[in-house]
């Protein structure tokens, strides 16, 4: 649990207030609904899909909001569930035809890409603390305690990755 913003949430979920609820939820919706996107997006094609996806997300969260203790891993469970949901039922109205498949924006050949990407100023051990905490969602304590670091050494390591990664991205372009 690591955004202000879903702390505000649960205290306010542990109050039983729903008119703090409502003020609490704000925050939390624009600090995770980029994350929550990006999630569908990996899966999902087409924006409007996409923005469906994370509205029905968010409705999902609300209406168990009472029953979980993480709201943002919570939410970023059902992201990825709907987002499979979604391609599964896709699958079956349109199946693409044989031979027909043009790697799209978010297709695995651009993930391998970037994974390649990052490898070219990153260490695996820093890869890994970027896709846990960004694709993942999990929290910087979270990721300590999964690595056996303490949060701050894992906060650094990610910090300075991202900005050698960007620092090189702008170099490049």
């Amino acid at each position: 649990m690591g955004l202000p913003s879903e702390k505000a949430l649960i205290k306010a979920i542990g109050k039983d207030d729903a008119d703090a609820i409502a003020s609490a939820f704000e925050p939390f919706y624009k600090d995770t609904n980029r994350l929550v996107a990006f999630l569908i997006a990996q899966y999902v094609d087409g924006e409007e899909d996409i923005k469906d996806l994370v509205e029905e997300a968010y409705i999902e969260l609300f209406s168990h909001l009472r029953d979980v203790s993480s709201p943002k891993q919570y939410l970023c469970q059902i992201a990825r569930s709907l987002a499979i949901s979604h391609l599964r039922k896709k699958k079956d109205i349109e199946p693409l035809p044989e031979g027909d498949y043009a790697p799209t924006e978010h297709s695995q050949t651009q993930y391998a890409l970037l994974l390649s990407d990052m490898g070219t100023c990153m260490d695996a051990e820093e890869i890994s603390i970027v896709l846990l905490h960004v694709v993942e969602g999990y929290s910087f304590q979270e990721i300590g305690d999964m690595k056996k670091m303490r949060e701050n050494t894992v906060k650094t390591k990610y910090h300075r990755a991202l900005h050698r990664f960007q620092s090189r991205k702008e170099f490049h372009s």
